[in-house]
C-alpha cells in the first residue's frame, strides 16, 4: 500500500495497547473498586491515548482505500471502513464514559464492579469485531 509499513504495525501495536487495558480491568474487576480505581487512574489515560492515536493512524490507512464518500458505502469492501470508523466512534464514546464517568462513580460507590465488568466486555467485544474489519480490510476480504 502507499503508507510505510511502520504505519501498519503501528496501528496493531496501539490497538494492543487499549485491548491489554481492557483485558487488564477485567482482571482487576475481581478485586476490590479502589484498585479498579487505581488501575484506571495508571493506565486509562494512556490506553485512551492509544486508541486516539489509532484512529489517527488508522484514517491516515484509510486513504489508500478509495475516497472519503466510498468509505460509508456500508456493504461493500471499501464501506467496511466506515463500519470500523463508527465501531471506533463507539469504542472512544464508551471507553471515555468508563474513564470518566463509570470509575469515579465506582470509586464513590455509586456504580457496581458488575456494570464496570459489562462495559469493559462491551468494549472487548466491539475492539475485536473493529479488528476483524481491520484484518478484513487489509486481506481483502469481500
Amino acid at each position: 500500500m502507499g503508507e510505510p509499513l511502520i504505519f501498519h504495525y503501528a496501528h496493531v501495536i496501539l490497538g494492543s495497547i487499549w485491548l491489554g487495558f481492557l483485558v487488564g480491568g477485567l482482571a482487576y474487576s475481581r478485586l476490590s473498586a479502589d484498585r479498579i480505581v487505581e488501575y484506571h487512574s495508571n493506565f486509562g489515560l494512556i490506553a485512551l491515548l492509544a486508541l486516539l492515536l489509532q484512529g489517527v493512524v488508522g484514517i491516515l490507512l484509510a486513504g489508500n482505500y478509495g475516497s472519503v464518500g466510498e468509505w460509508f458505502m456500508f456493504g461493500t469492501f471499501t464501506g467496511r471502513i466506515g463500519e470500523k470508523i463508527i465501531l471506533y466512534l463507539l469504542l472512544l464514546a464508551i471507553g471515555g464514559y468508563l474513564q470518566h464517568s463509570l470509575v469515579p462513580r465506582l470509586g464513590r460507590g455509586e456504580a457496581s464492579i458488575t456494570a464496570y465488568r459489562a462495559v469493559i466486555a462491551l468494549l472487548i467485544l466491539l475492539s475485536l469485531g473493529a479488528m476483524l474489519l481491520g484484518t478484513m480490510i487489509t486481506e481483502g476480504v469481500e
